[in-house]
């Protein structure tokens, strides 16, 4: 008898789940791409392309009749996540949590008040946006992602903040806002896979925001994390995933800190974007783009130790912070690029980030002092300019 391959349904499209796609194919499996987009990426290069909008419950639903995959995996978006857990209603999938769980997480009021209820250090939030005068602040969507609707105020007056509301508001698709405070510190996130509700796999990255204040364009793998915040790290992210019934996959947690005191931000299900799996697996050799797929395919999880030795990999999003159209790009130094993926046209308009991307970025350095020095200057914005600037 022959049998079949396996069927996967993956609500992705864009480059960002290209590692997905990819192990998928290796691995046998007979994948089908959903989105609304047929000019993305991964729309265009797959034959298993199906044009849906899967933001929309009911043409999602159709299209699972349809296809009747044997597995449903959501890309590298919080939609994609959010909409697979509706749709998987009645448990037929594995790997996915439900669409209450999801909303803990993905909610940034509710992802609040469950840090509230557990007492984990998140910054605080002032409720019937009455907070006191004369500390910073940052008013943003409940809902909304890439840094949109986000101010920040460092001493609002009361017509500041109005307007910072009203501006949160409108990028809110509820309508729903939040007021905290403004944490001091540097951004990381924290991806840890799971089994039976305990880390089995733990990476601690650094994140910098230069063409956009609210959207990460720079990173690097963590290396020298000291014992005590990473001890700190396990405990808060297995008291959080205890909380909400999370046994096996990735939580994935953006955090700030100081030296002494660390906030929790955000935590998602979903892969990270821009690529973020390919920095682990070029810095380490880790395999993150299976180890996330695990769960929903209904395997268990390796517990095998990356093998690679360290490499000193940045990754950066090239994108602009005003608007302007593209010619080249002109580099100040030399750079090690062991991976670039072009994601605009000569000629083509550049909008201000997020709203577009110019090429995906993976330098290769030979140490961690030419690795720090490489960010600054990719920080600073001065790796490189456009022709004619």
């Amino acid at each position: 008898m022959i049998h079949r391959p396996k069927r996967v349904l993956l609500l992705d499209t864009n480059f960002s789940a290209e590692p997905l796609l990819c192990w998928l194919l290796r691995a046998g499996y007979q994948v089908y791409l959903v989105g609304n987009r047929p000019n993305d990426a991964l729309a265009k290069e797959t034959p298993g392309y199906i044009q849906a909008d899967y933001s929309n419950l009911d043409e999602l639903e159709a299209t699972i009749d349809r296809v009747k995959p044997d597995y449903l995996v959501p890309g590298c978006n919080d939609q994609s996540y959010s909409m697979a857990a509706r749709a998987n209603h009645d448990g037929r999938f594995p790997g996915l949590d439900s669409s209450e769980q999801t909303i803990r997480i993905n909610n940034k009021a509710r992802y609040r008040q469950l840090g509230q209820d557990l007492g984990l250090p998140m910054p605080s939030v002032y409720e019937n946006h009455t907070p006191p005068i004369g500390r910073p602040l940052l008013i943003k969507p409940v809902d909304a992602f890439s840094g949109k609707g986000i101010v920040a105020l460092l001493s609002p007056s009361p017509a500041q903040l109005g307007d910072a509301i009203a501006n949160a508001k409108a990028a809110s698709p509820s309508g729903q806002i939040l007021i905290e405070d403004h944490c001091p510190g540097q951004l990381y996130s924290h991806s840890a896979f799971l089994h039976r509700g305990r880390i089995l796999h733990e990476f601690i990255v650094v994140e910098h925001a230069s063409a956009n204040p609210w959207v990460v364009d720079t990173s690097a793998l963590v290396t020298d994390c000291s014992d005590l915040l990473r001890q700190c790290l396990r405990s808060l992210i297995e008291t959080l995933a205890g909380a909400c019934d999370i046994q096996e996959g990735l939580l994935h947690t953006q955090f700030l800190s100081d030296g002494k005191n660390l906030w929790l931000i955000e935590s998602t299900r979903r892969c990270p974007g821009d690529l973020y799996s390919e920095l682990i697996r070029l810095s380490t050799g880790f395999d993150y783009a299976g180890a996330y797929l695990q769960p929903f395919l209904g395997q268990a999880p390796s517990t095998a130790e990356p093998v690679s030795k360290q490499r000193w990999i940045m990754r950066h999003t090239l994108s602009l912070p005003q608007e302007a159209v593209l010619a080249g790009l002109c580099f100040t130094e030399p750079l090690s690029i062991e991976r670039w993926i072009p994601l605009a046209l000569t000629g083509q308009r550049i909008h201000p980030s997020p709203n577009s991307r110019i090429a995906i970025l993976f330098a290769r350095c030979q140490d961690a002092q030419t690795l720090s020095a490489l960010i600054q200057t990719t920080v600073n914005r001065t790796l490189y300019h456009l022709e004619g600037e």
